[in-house]
């Protein structure tokens, strides 16, 4: 458990690993819990280097749709990026998982898990300056070579709908992990 005068947050060991049980907002009157928090952790994971080509944009019926519309021409360039397949989260194979372990020092959690392709660490603290920030530190150790992509760090649906669907950001090294091994 973490917690603050502002932030508590509470995890539980059930049969796929430690999901986030709580996740409460303390201040004010009336404290807020966000239901379907679960703490997931999804690695994408490919051997080969993903295609920087823009992949095809779906709307909520499946159907393709031009992105970006054809009047917004000069700016296609600044969004070929925002459209491949590691941006849009579809590069590889994904592997999902919950923590396997947990341990807590001083006043941190620290999560791992291991799987067929990367073992993960990650410490979560609350922040001494700013109470209602989280600070979490997530370290890969690569067990393949290939390219390896973290998803968006763990929150609720609940949360995403709040922030009017605002994803927060990936991050992706494309240097292959061979010269790092």
């Amino acid at each position: 458990m973490l917690q603050n005068d502002v932030l508590r947050l509470i995890w539980d060991n059930d049969k796929e690993g430690y999901a986030i049980k709580e996740l409460t907002l303390l201040s004010g009157q009336n404290p807020y819990s966000f239901s379907d928090t679960k703490g997931s952790y999804t690695i994408l994971y490919s051997p080969e280097k993903p295609s920087s080509s823009k992949q095809t944009i779906l709307n909520e019926k499946g159907a393709p749709i031009q992105f970006p519309e054809p009047e917004y021409y000069y700016l296609e360039s600044k969004w070929k990026s925002s459209t491949t397949a590691v941006a849009l989260n579809r590069a590889g194979e994904a592997f999902l998982f919950y923590p396997s372990s947990v341990r807590k020092k001083d006043n941190a959690v620290h999560f791992s898990n291991k799987n067929d392709v990367v073992v993960t660490d990650a410490i979560w603290q609350l922040d001494s300056k700013y109470k209602n920030d989280l600070l979490v530190t997530i370290t890969i150790k690569a067990l393949k070579a290939g390219f390896f992509l973290l998803q968006h760090l763990p929150y609720s649906m609940e949360m995403q709908t709040i922030f009017n669907g605002q994803q927060s950001p990936e991050f992706y090294k494309e240097n292959p992990l061979t010269t790092i091994l």
